[in-house]
């Protein structure tokens, strides 16, 4: 079967970086995702729990939560920041989670798998009867967008669009401008960035639709969600 693969792409370094970046950018998800929870569930997954912040959230709603992710370095920082007495963290790929969950839930995590297809049937499968998968990620930029994803010279891409910001930033007189151009061009952040390819929001609800037949797409700024309800 197809592998997952690590978004992390065996840098340690990283996943120190994403803690920071979460925690300078803000959680785009937050209130959103509390408003797709019922309280008083037995069992939630988190696919690519990263540093653990959904998981932490999901703990709270949740008797016991299984965070999963394939970085070894994502899942120690999670453990040391975010450690809960029902929350279990695991390194491990998405296919080989086995069980049945009442919330299957992955974030920003879908688009670095090698066969999506063949995850999204496996997800389908530990979602429990009657539970309820919520599957976010980010989309494709509108091709009027300057921050388009293209194969030639991403980096170049991303270092263009930081550097825009920085202008604005320092514009503005932010006083985060310089933290925030230091957060997007760190270099193992940009080779991460470069393996990013995303699918367009028509696509997305294409290929999530068929395997989740009847769910809903909400768009969320950057991001797209997926909410299927397993019939009982």
């Amino acid at each position: 079967m197809p592998r997952a693969r690590a978004w992390t792409l065996g840098d340690d370094r990283l996943a120190d970086h994403w803690e920071r970046h979460s925690a300078h950018e803000g959680d785009a998800l937050e209130a959103w995702l509390t408003s797709v929870l019922s309280s008083g569930r037995a069992v939630a997954a988190d696919l690519g729990c990263g540093t653990g912040r959904h998981a932490a959230l999901l703990a709270e709603h949740f008797a016991r939560v299984v965070a999963v992710d394939l970085s070894g370095p994502m899942v120690d920082v999670a453990r040391e920041l975010r450690p809960r007495p029902n929350i279990d963290y695991v390194v491990t790929d998405v296919l080989d989670v086995r069980g049945s969950f009442d919330l299957v839930f992955s974030s920003a995590m879908l688009h670095h798998v090698a066969d999506l297809d063949a995850v999204l049937r496996h997800i389908r499968s530990l979602v429990a009867p009657g539970g309820r998968a919520v599957l976010v990620d980010v989309i494709a930029p509108s091709r009027r967008s300057f921050r388009i994803a293209t194969t030639v010279a991403p980096r170049l891409v991303y270092r263009a669009d930081a550097l825009a910001k920085l202008v604005i930033g320092l514009a503005r007189r932010r006083a985060d401008a310089l933290e925030t151009y230091r957060l997007h061009t760190f270099r193992p952040w940009l080779d991460h960035l470069a393996t990013d390819r995303f699918v367009t929001a028509a696509d997305f609800d294409a290929r999530y639709g068929d395997v989740f037949v009847g769910a809903s797409f909400v768009p969320l700024r950057y991001f797209r969600a997926c909410v299927w309800d397993a019939p009982r």
